[in-house]
């Protein structure tokens, strides 16, 4: 299955027999999902007692923290702000559940949401009462000339970087919020940053992988990326339990979504849970955050590494 160094934690099957599900049936379920998606989003904006309404979102008053306007967080999933009094509490995450382990997925941050981000990591690390924040990064800064994401964090030099009065401004709570970079390492795979956010009294340890060679709306080119990160993630949850990893691209949804279900299938018995895993889980990704694994070659990657997994479990039995 994945390359991890807690490969004891996978499930082996007795007899795990490869899916080879026809190029036929992956486009009927692909149909499926994006029909259902469609559907969400419609009843999302005409009832708001909807499970997939997104008032929140969509409210005039936090419009303009949307990165994307038709890429919106859910009214009982979202993520919310600490807040003072008369401030909105809106940010573009959400947590989701996979089996036994929980996401934050969010949009990358726009110039004008970085306290935000911020605000909402450090607000996190203290729910889960752990003193180390995860965030996974697999989306590049600029593609093609668009931005796709704010340059959010300090680097080397840039000294501590004050986010508290923003925060005060918009009557947010952590008016005293400051980021302070520690250290920064390049690996063949990813960029892999250390900060310190630290409000008052409390520090938290921010620890940040960068993978920014992903192209938007596409798989990724090869999976060495995906089950590094995906040991890094299981690595954490060992170490800081109950911690929650923050994950983001662009929209947070098509890499976020695909890097999630890759996670998924790489622990437990998660590739045997269901005759059709991948829809499955999807299925459920989408009943928490629309759109997510946004598009078909997305969806298509994610059965290749299914049946991959699969076949590589039952050549190691024979």
């Amino acid at each position: 299955m994945c390359t991890s160094d807690s490969s004891s934690t996978h499930y082996m099957s007795p007899k795990p027999t490869p899916y080879n599900f026809a190029p036929e049936y992956k486009r009927e379920k692909w149909a499926a999902v994006a029909a259902s998606c469609k559907r969400n989003i419609t009843d999302g904006q005409l009832v708001s007692s909807s499970p997939y309404a997104y008032t929140h979102a969509s409210n005039p008053i936090n419009r303009s923290r949307n990165r994307y306007t038709n890429v919106l967080p859910y009214d009982r999933t979202r993520v919310q702000l600490k807040t003072l009094a008369g401030g909105s509490d809106y940010i573009n995450a959400l947590i989701l559940r996979l089996a036994q382990n929980k996401y934050i997925a969010a949009q990358g941050p726009l110039p004008s949401t970085i306290h935000h981000f911020w605000a909402m990591c450090f607000d996190q690390a203290i729910q889960q009462n752990v003193d180390v924040i995860l965030v996974v990064m697999v989306t590049p800064l600029q593609e093609r000339g668009v931005v796709k994401c704010a340059k959010y964090w300090p680097s080397k030099g840039d000294g501590v970087i004050q986010l508290g009065s923003s925060l005060a401004a918009e009557d947010l709570a952590y008016g005293d919020l400051e980021l302070e970079w520690i250290s920064s390492e390049e690996k063949d795979l990813f960029t892999i940053s250390n900060f310190r956010l630290s409000a008052g009294s409390i520090t938290k340890n921010v620890l940040h992988y960068y993978y920014g060679k992903w192209e938007d709306s596409m798989p990724p080119t090869r999976t060495g990326p995906l089950a590094a990160l995906a040991s890094e993630l299981d690595l954490a949850r060992k170490a800081f339990p109950g911690i929650i990893p923050i994950i983001h691209c662009s929209a947070g949804v098509g890499r976020t979504g695909t890097l999630i279900a890759y996670d998924h299938f790489c622990h437990g018995d998660a590739i045997y849970s269901s005759d059709d895993p991948v829809y499955e889980t999807i299925s459920k990704l989408r009943e928490q955050r629309m759109m997510m694994v946004q598009t078909w070659q997305q969806f298509k990657f994610l059965y290749d590494v299914v049946d991959n997994m699969v076949g590589e479990e039952a050549a190691h039995q024979d």
